[in-house]
């Protein structure tokens, strides 16, 4: 404000200013140029500080040799001009005119582009563009030819001195590998965008690619990024993990899924060092034909020609399962994995914005079936692959997610442990899964690992109901067979959200090319398929959820009855059935 008061108003009305100096040409003292800033106060203070940054580089720039004390010239005022005008921009008119001779005039341009940069870089206080933008672009192009041409004579005195280039030296794949992964928190599909307690700033996805840029760095001999400019030279970093390396520490080869883990990387790695403008390196014209196919042993090939390769179980082994659950959250993530084909991940970031409950579909006549305001549904992309889905959701499933909703709006603040007392917030982006702490079942930790509970909830599932085999995916994939066999591959793969990433603005050309139609109508056949495993549970979700005793499934319950029917001791009892013996007492 202490600037506004050198202001002064003319007859006009017009505020302005006396800064800096113009020499005179004939020797005498110069004088101070008087500017213009405008009539509006708020204006003419903000192009008085412009033009007084602009005063300030003028005397940066000023030789202190110079016997002359710093002054405007024929450049600068000008410029100074323009800003007391308010204006932006400054078209700079070029130095020198071209001659007659085509390469004078190409380099009369490359001059002239040139001083357009060195202006732009002396006087950032305003952009200048060029006054003759056919020139300028011409010397663009000119000295694009120069700077190779001079690349070219460096490269061939470093060959002739057996070193390196300067281009090679500064461009290595380590660096530029390095210079990717620390690029990976800022790129937003890389982002985890979760507000919860503890969540981490990155998605798994980024997390793991951090990890496979230190494999790289360990697998890969370091080489100037030059020695990667044709497709043969890449196909050499592609055919290192299609070879099938071994496992580190064992003489195992690598996976089919770690190798296409490895070229996924790769590839956008690559796509990466391509668009930065950190590195020169551009991918080759045929990038594309680059062979990214991963072959099999004889051995996995046998493994996967036989019928019964995907872990599915049988609606008996899920009626165990169901019996075999002892809380509601356990009964609700097998409900979760059947009805809507959830694994880990999928049904760790279910949020409550994504469930709907008891409301008509809006877009039934399309889909081409009957709703009604008791349907319930989920709709969602699938973070891995981006693919839209919706499910509908069983009676029991929707009894289970309320009985979820009104346990995560009981829970207000973190209980214990690094977060304890944090506020835990519950909007239509909040996660639904939490534990009993309030952390959310899935989340990721600062190393880029998962968290275990619902992985380890499962293994006490299948302990429980003494199935071996198949991990908590199964439960989706047994859904998928039942729907293939039933209603055909097309329905299945829209369970499995397969197929293209989903574009929010085209939603009404996803149900009209999706058969969800289908799809409702085979889960509810499916559910009526798994009535007898919704049977076996009396109370799958009680209100109140009994604290306390122990914690055993119905089967287990049932196990214990029969035995005491018989009169067994109940010493016996609890060694046969393999529980305490104070547990036995309960139920006699």
């Amino acid at each position: 404000m202490k600037r506004t008061q050198t202001l002064k108003r003319d007859g006009k009305g017009y505020l302005y200013r006396n800064l800096g100096w113009f020499p005179r040409d004939d020797g005498q003292p110069g004088t101070q140029p008087k500017f213009l800033l405008g009539r509006d106060e708020d204006q003419a203070v903000e192009r008085l500080h412009r033009l007084e940054r602009l005063w300030e580089l003028v005397e940066q720039h000023h030789e202190p040799s110079q016997p002359s004390k710093p002054a405007w010239d024929d450049t600068t005022l000008p410029i100074a001009k323009a800003i007391s005008r308010g204006e932006h921009t400054f078209r700079l008119p070029r130095q020198n005119l071209p001659g007659e001779d085509e390469e004078d005039k190409a380099r009369a341009d490359a001059d002239y582009a040139g001083y357009l940069r060195r202006m732009q870089d002396a006087y950032p206080v305003i952009t200048f563009i060029p006054e003759d933008a056919e020139a300028f672009q011409n010397g663009i192009r000119k000295n694009i030819q120069l700077a190779e041409e001079s690349q070219a004579t460096s490269d061939d005195y470093a060959r002739d001195a057996r070193q390196p280039s300067v281009r090679d030296m500064r461009e290595t794949l380590h660096k530029a590998i390095r210079a990717f992964a620390d690029a990976i928190e800022g790129v937003p599909k890389y982002q985890s965008h979760d507000t919860s307690p503890g969540a981490q700033p990155l998605r798994a996805w980024g997390y793991k690619l951090k990890e496979v840029c230190l494999d790289f760095i360990d697998r890969y001999e370091d080489r100037p990024m030059s020695a990667l400019t044709t497709v043969d030279s890449l196909q050499c970093l592609y055919d290192y993990w299609r070879s099938r390396p071994k496992r580190k520490g064992t003489d195992r080869a690598i996976t089919v899924k770690t190798v296409k883990h490895r070229l996924t990387a790769l590839d956008q790695f690559l796509k990466w060092l391509h668009r930065t403008d950190t590195f020169s390196w551009r991918k080759p014209v045929d990038f594309d034909e680059v062979d990214r196919s991963v072959k099999e042993t004889k051995e996995e090939l046998a493994s996967r020609a036989r019928p019964d390769q995907v872990v599915t179980f049988s609606e008996e082994q899920l009626i165990s399962i169901y019996q075999s659950t002892t809380t509601p959250l356990e009964r609700l993530l097998l409900l979760l994995g059947l009805n809507c084909g959830c694994k880990q991940a999928e049904v760790g970031t279910i949020t409550l914005g994504e469930v709907i409950l008891e409301a008509c579909h809006p877009y039934a006549d399309v889909l081409g079936f009957h709703t009604s305001d008791q349907d319930s549904f989920i709709k969602r992309v699938r973070l891995k692959t981006g693919v839209y889905g919706e499910f509908k959701l069983w009676p029991h499933t929707v009894v289970g997610l309320k009985w979820l909703i009104e346990r995560r709006r009981r829970q207000a603040r973190v209980k214990s442990g690094k977060h304890a007392g944090e506020p835990i917030p519950i909007k239509s982006s909040s996660v639904l899964l939490t534990t009993e702490n309030g952390l959310p079942l899935y989340r990721l930790y600062a190393s880029g690992n998962t968290s275990q509970e619902i992985p380890n909830c499962w293994r006490r599932i299948a302990k429980r109901a003494k199935i071996d085999g198949g991990t908590y995916s199964a439960l989706r994939r047994s859904t998928a067979n039942f729907l293939r066999k039933t209603y055909g591959g097309e329905v299945a793969s829209v369970f499995l959200q397969h197929g293209s990433p989903f574009e929010r603005d085209r939603l009404l050309e996803e149900y009209s090319n999706r058969p969800y139609g289908k799809l409702f109508e085979a889960l509810d056949r499916w559910g009526e398929r798994l009535r007898s495993m919704f049977d076996s549970v009396s109370d799958p979700f009680p209100e109140e959820t009994r604290k306390g005793g122990a914690n055993i499934p119905p089967s287990k319950i049932r196990e214990i009855k029969q035995l005491l029917a018989e009169g067994k001791k109940k010493a016996e009892i609890a060694k046969v059935a393999g529980v305490h013996r104070t547990t036995v007492y309960r139920y006699v």
